[in-house]
């Protein structure tokens, strides 16, 4: 999900960036063009990185602190940019720049204070290694490899739950005088807070005073990372530098310096993650072994052997997972007080409900607990009556980038979930779906959310459910996707046909101009149709569609026609082609009304692999006129009087054919056997001819046929053995319109 953010963050950036060459003619505002042009470099620089570090995550199973500091910095970057965008955008076209100068000075002023909060941030990841971990010089030795499961002494948790005594025990050990406390293990599974743990007390160890002195316990202090596949020599390298050993002594016999070094001071030493035996055998060759100084060793590991084998049995400290009760303080620590100050009373009971469920999956384990708690949200599910609680579980509601509600009726109705919408400024995705009836002022609340750009409204009421889209739909100005095919009917303004930036329109069977007093308002609202991106339009309105507009639909693939007249079907069989593209092709009749045509004309339609008509009368089906390589052929209604085989048997890519309800009048269907009939047929679905009587097949005809279906239908047939093993018969109770 960072990456898919990082790259949005790049694309708007190259248009923000135009936009500041607009105003680099004023130098007071020239900052605002160098802090874009920094966070595109920046953001490329942590895409490249994250796609490395993905890789080696993966590979090492973990789950690292990185990735989520990344995450939370590219989403934040990305309020920022949704911000200040628009501001910027306009006050770079204003005409009365002196007028407005002050204006412009305080927006540019805000967007640069924000940017300089980031560049902050990006400097401490870089400074704690937690992004971008080494140089960013060529790694070209194994040596220089960075792992993302190294973890530092220097990053303190603060949120340290069911350890309080645990610590007291390891500290006393430290700190004891008593020489069998020589090696410390953390031994547990991963995920239990073995690094937490020896991190406490490590800074514990480091931070103690000799009694009665300002002097510090320890004389020195080293933190190593281990993990599975180490460099020793770079380890001891590294402990070296970390305790103050000579840079000369490093740099020649350092393992014998090091172990004399240490053999005079009384030292503290992590070595965090160790997974072998062997690797301790070549570290200690540098550590000293005399321990009557006091010096101390802390090791964590998930297995036991390694423990016993550098301190012996009764240095191991076995970790367990929490049980309920401390598991559910922790992850309420982690979450509950925010809460609690932005709501003012106690926790609703649905998000002890929900929390409740995500520790029972977290099993105890305090890094799983701390992650679940530690994503406060940017994709949220609401289901029933949880949408009344939305304010309460989630305070910032402007992180929220999608929102997917399935509600009953009146739930869409109080003002706190108004609030919610109002909140998410930044929102990109909403579905609403269920059994409601959206009011206008939820439409108009919904039209305010200028970054979203897919919108469906669905509903699972068989009552009439129409829906009233406002004309502030316009103002949703990077909506890529609007589908209401769930929903019954819909009053649509024309405005819809001018949304240029539109992809995909999804509309319900019944489309009605909006109108006041039976007047149509849409004469009020003259529109230049523009959808010149739009590559899906299903149940296009006939009625309130012209059929020239089609011309503007070039880069279509996928239309459906609901109430297809005359005129439509004389465009979409011109010479030229309305899209080149088009794959999908649907016409549908009224059944009042089957308008007929002689017209028909889809042979230039070389993409066109989908074809359905349905309610048009076609008194014949010549084969020069149908689409050359369709796969897939569904006639429906259409009262054929000649034999539709005949002009469909020449189709070579024809893999699926149904003759639906009365799409033939004629009593006798036959399929000849000559060779190259139906060449790639593989499904044949006949349903309720009623005037059919015979149905005949010759050897040889529909060579590859697998699947033979006839519903309601019982002619007699002359069938050949290949073509019978093949066929099954269907009779239903199925209810048809007659017309």
């Amino acid at each position: 999900m960072a990456e898919a953010t990082i790259l949005g963050i790049i694309a708007k950036i190259s248009g923000e960036i135009a936009v500041s060459r607009i105003i680099k003619e004023s130098s007071r505002l020239f900052r605002v063009r160098e802090d874009l042009i920094w966070i595109e470099t920046e953001m490329r620089r942590i895409q490249s990185y994250l796609e490395d570090a993905e890789a080696k995550q993966f590979r090492t199973k973990g789950v690292s602190n990185f990735i989520r500091e990344i995450q939370d910095l590219a989403y934040d970057v990305e309020d920022i940019i949704d911000t200040y965008f628009a501001k910027i955008s306009l006050m770079s076209r204003t005409r009365w720049k002196r007028l407005l100068d002050f204006r412009n000075m305080r927006i540019a002023h805000g967007f640069v204070k924000e940017v300089e909060a980031i560049r902050k941030r990006v400097e401490d990841i870089k400074n704690s290694r937690q992004t971008f971990g080494i140089n960013e010089c060529s790694r070209s030795s194994e040596e220089d490899t960075w792992d993302p499961r190294q973890s530092f002494p220097h990053l303190d948790e603060p949120n340290v739950v069911g350890f309080d005594d645990l610590i007291k025990i390891l500290v006393h050990k430290v700190l004891d005088e008593d020489s069998h406390h020589r090696v410390v293990s953390i031994i547990g599974f991963p995920g239990l807070g073995k690094t937490t743990l020896a991190r406490k007390v490590y800074n514990s160890a480091r931070q103690s005073k000799v009694y009665n002195s300002d002097r510090e316990r320890f004389d020195c202090a080293a933190w190593i990372c281990v993990s599975e596949s180490p460099n020793e020599k770079k380890l001891l390298r590294d402990i070296a530098g970390q305790v103050g050993l000579e840079k000369e002594k490093i740099d020649h016999n350092f393992e014998t310096n090091l172990s004399e070094f240490l053999s005079r001071k009384r030292y503290v030493i992590v070595i965090d993650d160790i997974w072998h035996t062997r690797v301790w055998d070549a570290l200690k060759i540098g550590l000293p072994t005399n321990s009557e100084n006091g010096s101390r060793i802390i090791l964590t590991s998930r297995h036991t052997d390694v423990g016993v084998h550098v301190g012996g049995p009764n240095s191991v400290i076995l970790l367990e997972p929490l049980d309920q009760e401390t598991s559910r303080r922790l992850f309420y620590k982690l979450i509950v007080d925010d809460l609690q100050n932005i709501c003012k009373t106690q926790v609703p009971p649905q998000l002890e409900k929900i929390g409740e469920q995500i520790l029972e999956r977290c099993g105890g384990v305090p890094l799983a607990i701390v992650l679940a708690a530690a994503l406060k949200v940017r994709r949220v599910t609401f289901h029933g009556s949880d949408i009344n609680r939305c304010p309460a579980l989630y305070p910032k509601t402007s992180s929220l980038r999608a929102v997917f509600c399935f509600v009953p009726l009146f739930s869409w109705y109080n003002k706190a979930n108004k609030n919610l919408l109002r909140g998410s400024k930044f929102l990109q995705v909403l579905s609403v779906e269920g059994s409601f009836i959206p009011r206008r002022s939820l439409l108009i609340e919904i039209c305010n959310l200028r970054h979203l750009n897919y919108l469906k409204l669905g509903s699972t009421e068989i009552i009439s459910t129409f829906v009233e889209l406002p004309y502030a739909i316009s103002n949703l100005k990077n909506l890529l996707t609007l589908d209401l095919q769930e929903i019954e009917g819909a009053y649509l303004p024309n405005v819809i046909w001018s949304m240029k930036q539109l992809r995909h329109i999804l509309l319900p069977s019944c489309c009605i101009a909006p109108s006041f007093c039976w007047v149509n308002l849409d004469v009020f609202n003259p529109v230049e149709i523009s959808l010149p991106n739009l590559q899906t339009f299903y149940e296009l309105p006939g009625h309130l569609f012209k059929a020239d507009w089609l011309h503007k639909l070039s880069s279509l693939r996928t239309l459906r026609v609901n109430s297809v007249n005359e005129d439509i079907i004389g465009v979409l069989s011109e010479a030229s082609p309305i899209s080149h593209k088009l794959e999908e092709l649907s016409l549908i009749g009224t059944f009042r009304h089957l308008p007929e045509t002689t017209s028909l004309n889809f042979s230039r339609y070389e993409n066109l692999s989908e074809l359905l008509i349905e309610g048009v009368r076609l008194s014949e089906l010549p084969h020069a006129k149908l689409p050359p390589n369709v796969a897939k052929l569904i006639l429906i209604r259409t009262h054929s009087t000649t034999n539709p085989t005949e002009a469909l048997k020449k189709l070579q890519k024809l893999k699926f054919l149904k003759l639906g309800y009365k799409s033939y009048s004629g009593k006798e269907l036959v399929c000849s056997g000559e060779p190259g009939n139906f060449p790639q047929l593989e499904v044949l679905e006949i349903v309720y001819l009623p005037n059919l009587e015979r149905l005949v097949v010759e050897e040889g005809g529909m060579p590859r046929l697998r699947d033979f279906c006839i519903v309601d239908c019982n002619p007699e047939s002359q069938i050949p053995d290949g073509v019978r093993n093949v066929m099954r018969t269907v009779k239903t109770n199925t209810f048809y319109w007659y017309d």
